[in-house]
């Protein structure tokens, strides 16, 4: 018995603004290259506007290469056929694309993760076959897992918190489409700015699945296992949006209501010595080294700019880490200093944060699960005191000061070497009466909060996979707490990080990205099998008796 055709062709979809002008939404360079078509027709009585042509490299890669091997000219050139139907639409443009057509579209005008937005709303959860997702800790990682026959999206071990998940493929669902006409169900669905997935290779009922696309991406809701995805989205390089940001923000800091403040790069987060200064290098002026970084540092030295162009300046200083103040040791390489911010900026009623330099939109129910996420955590109760902490008194002193009046053995400053960490690890500032690693940072903001973090993971990493860390742990336990000795077999089990910001701590107070990097941490731990709490540092304005500002403590 012969196969019944296949009313459905596969097609890739891409959403547009909503323009007008279709000759808009395409690249005005194709409009008028040789070898390209622009023409306006209609499909089932819609305006629409057809594109077509050939993409011509005149140069081959290789070409160079074969000649000097052979003496011969190839004498050939790659052409790649593409084509575009826009069509016109109540809510958007729609465009459908060809071979290479998608090049041909203006990408500013695209309508970010419509192809996502679908896929969460038609996608089966449990047979999803790829993920695409983006992670926002230490170093910005893209990671693809594909399973060829679909499984649950939970157990990709997607998180919620601090990965942004670019693209999905799996099993889309088919009532209401021309699709349900074959008799099958599902069909193969792919959703990132664009979605791919078989239409009515009829005009007429073109239609009818399109109408049916749009209800489904602006009318109905995400499927349970799914909602998350659309909560945290990166805006591409050319969005609009981008401009309008860093005018907001430059306004903000001008006037003084900006929440913007230092936070560390990525890279930076691997660099796990101690920087004491920072070479800070302005383009047309003087480099100078400080012995601290701080907000206002970096906008003095950006100065009067006009707004949109403020960050851009930002983006011309560098900023590099050094492991001594006089400047002639450096930890790793000179960070542009956007990259040393974090800001978050409302725009027509939308949240926006801005880390590594890239900016990110926050979806209406991302923060209430998040602070929710991050309530629980400050609500644990944490196993170690934590006595005040006077505004006059030094980090390294408050953890001397510790140590010597609660018997917790102090690491603060003191590196550990080891053949995976040659440059240096800090394990801890104190270890606690039960081990608990104890990481201190006294903060008058709570960006730069994302370095002590990531400080917890990386030594809870370095105890349980390295024995050179282990060791030299146990030896300087041994010599500072003979009478406490660590097992050989010993591992983390705990991790507190003490902070001071000289307010209370709450999801209110906590910058967004901050709160991002605070549950990921803890979920990270977790799969550690090590428990982290978080320890509230009262500030106090006394010192203890007998105590001055700076001084060391005890020996």
């Amino acid at each position: 018995m012969p196969r019944r055709p296949n009313p459905t062709r596969r097609t890739t979809i891409w959403a547009l603004g909503s323009e007008t002008d279709l000759q808009a939404c395409v690249q005005s360079k194709y409009l008028n290259q040789d070898g390209f078509q622009a023409r306006q027709t209609t499909v089932a009585g819609h305006p629409a506007l057809t594109v077509t042509g050939s993409i011509v490299n005149g140069s081959i890669e290789w070409a160079e290469v074969f000649e000097a091997y052979t003496g011969q000219t190839p004498g050939l050139v790659n052409q790649t056929a593409a084509g575009l139907i826009l069509l016109s639409r109540p809510k958007r443009t729609l465009a459908l694309a060809y071979g290479m057509g998608w090049l041909l579209l203006d990408q500013s005008k695209v309508e970010q993760a419509f192809g996502l937005k679908y896929a969460i709303r038609s996608l089966d959860p449990e047979q999803v076959r790829q993920v695409t997702r983006h992670i926002l800790e230490r170093r910005a990682r893209i990671d693809r897992n594909s399973v060829p026959g679909g499984q649950r999206i939970e157990d990709f071990v997607v998180e919620e918190y601090g990965e942004i998940v670019s693209r999905l493929v799996g099993k889309g669902r088919a009532p209401g489409l021309t699709f349900s006409t074959t008799g099958r169900t599902h069909f193969s669905l792919a959703g990132a700015d664009s979605l791919a997935m078989p239409v009515a290779r009829t005009a007429t009922d073109l239609m009818v699945d399109l109408d049916e696309i749009e209800r489904i991406a602006d009318e109905t809701e995400p499927a349970d296992e799914l909602r998350f995805v659309e909560q945290l989205r990166t805006l591409k390089a050319k969005d609009p949006r981008q401009a309008r940001l860093a005018k907001q923000l430059a306004g903000d800091v001008a006037a003084g209501t900006a929440r913007v403040a230092l936070a560390y790069p990525f890279e930076r987060d691997d660099e796990h010595g101690e920087a004491e200064a920072y070479r800070l290098r302005v383009p047309g002026s003087d480099t100078v080294v400080v012995d601290d970084l701080d907000v206002a540092l970096l906008t003095d030295a950006v100065g009067s700019v006009p707004g949109e162009q403020w960050l851009e300046d930002l983006a011309r200083m560098t900023i590099q880490a050094l492991a001594d103040d006089q400047g002639t040791q450096v930890i790793g390489r000179a960070i542009t200093a956007n990259k040393w911010i974090t800001a978050e900026v409302t725009l027509d009623g939308q949240h926006y944060f801005y880390r590594q330099g890239n900016w990110y939109e926050v979806g209406s129910g991302y923060l209430e699960f998040l602070k929710g996420q991050v309530a629980d955590i400050l609500a644990e109760p944490t196993p170690v005191a934590m006595p005040a902490w006077s505004t006059a008194e030094e980090e390294k002193d408050y953890n001397k000061r510790v140590g010597a009046d609660l018997g917790y053995v102090v690491l603060d400053r003191k590196l550990v070497y080891t053949t995976q960490h040659p440059r240096g690890i800090e394990l801890c500032d104190l270890l606690g009466p039960d081990n608990e690693l104890i990481h201190v940072k006294k903060a008058d903001s709570s960006a730069p909060l994302s370095h002590l973090f990531a400080q917890g993971i990386v030594s809870c990493e370095a105890l349980i996979t390295d024995a050179e860390a282990r060791a030299e742990l146990r030896r300087r336990v041994a010599e500072e707490r003979p009478n406490q000795l660590l097992s050989e077999d010993w591992r983390p089990r705990q991790v507190v990080y003490a902070m001071a910001l000289g307010r209370e701590i709450t999801s209110d107070t906590l910058f967004t990205f901050t709160q991002v990097v605070l549950v990921r941490s803890v979920q990270q731990l977790s799969r550690m099998q090590v428990g982290a709490t978080v320890a509230q540092v009262d500030f106090t304005g006394v010192l203890p008796a007998g105590v001055g500002a700076g001084e060391e403590v005890r020996n």
